[in-house]
């Protein structure tokens, strides 16, 4: 079946995961330089991840591999982990990483 998702800048869900992406770069631009390689790097790259695969699920042409990339729980919850242990280690103070927006997007779709 052939569908047609339209452009992925259109999708609210996409725009909310660019501002996450934003929002983790500009927290972990005040991390420690110790942890430019650990937690830093390793928020940065999983908040970037998902609205680039929202773009990429937007480009497929039937509903299965579109929701294929739209399932984004993986990388909030390394979020989460990352930013947990963050706090644990002192890293991060009180930084917010707004994910809950984010959760159960595949199953309203």
């Amino acid at each position: 079946m052939d569908v047609r998702h339209g452009d992925h800048r259109d999708l609210l869900v996409w725009q909310k995961a660019m501002r996450l992406a934003v929002d983790v770069h500009r927290a972990t631009a005040m991390f420690p330089r110790s942890e430019f390689f650990g937690l830093t790097s390793q928020l940065r790259r999983a908040a970037i991840s998902i609205p680039s695969s929202l773009a990429e699920g937007s480009a497929r042409r039937t509903t299965p591999d579109f929701l294929a990339f739209v399932h984004i729980r993986y990388p909030i919850s390394a979020i989460r982990v990352c930013h947990q242990n963050g706090q644990t280690l002192g890293t991060i103070n009180t930084v917010a990483m707004p994910t809950t927006t984010l959760n159960g997007v595949p199953k309203r779709m």
